[in-house]
């Protein structure tokens, strides 16, 4: 999985970068979004932060562009999700 991808429209209009930081399992740990409104516009800025367990496997939080939660996640001993909240708090109890 490439570290940076950039992406361009046709028409030359817009520009994309998306950078990703990754774990040493592979696992993406920040994801950084940038993209201008043509070649030379200023450069606009969006982050995403996944944070991971110490196992480094399981995903436990992902934190938006804002600082905002818009997930966390709980897991068993056997990496299985067992509660996840979302962006708006509202909790899922997972049984298996």
């Amino acid at each position: 999985m490439p570290g940076v991808v950039l992406r361009r429209n046709p028409d030359g209009t817009n520009i994309y970068y998306l950078w990703t930081r990754r774990n040493p399992l592979g696992h993406a740990t920040n994801v950084v979004e940038t993209w201008s409104p043509g070649e030379y516009g200023p450069a606009l800025v969006r982050t995403n932060l996944l944070v991971f367990a110490a196992n480094g496997i399981d995903l436990i939080q992902h934190i938006g562009p804002n600082g905002e939660q818009l997930a966390g996640i709980a897991y068993n001993g056997l990496h299985q999700p067992t509660y996840s909240t979302n962006a708006v708090g509202e909790v899922i109890a997972l049984t298996y």
